[in-house]
């Protein structure tokens, strides 16, 4: 993993691209999220997290036709 091998600048470029190909991948939000803080970017990291916190299930209420707030 490009983090443990302290290359966590890589592990951000290589995770982002991940979850630019699968937004849905728990993983890949995990190693991106973890890159980010690890190159000083924590604030970012939150603000992302918060993002695919909803997103998923955002789309999943739409996908099975309910309606936002169930």
């Amino acid at each position: 993993m490009l983090i443990g091998e302290g290359r966590p600048l890589q592990a951000v470029v290589a995770a982002d691209g991940l979850v630019g190909r699968d937004p849905l991948r728990e993983t890949s939000w995990v190693i991106l999220l973890r890159a980010l803080c690890a190159v000083g970017r924590g604030a970012e990291a939150l603000r992302r997290y918060e993002t695919v916190r909803r997103t998923p299930a955002a789309r999943l209420r739409r996908g099975l036709g309910l309606a936002s707030g169930y």
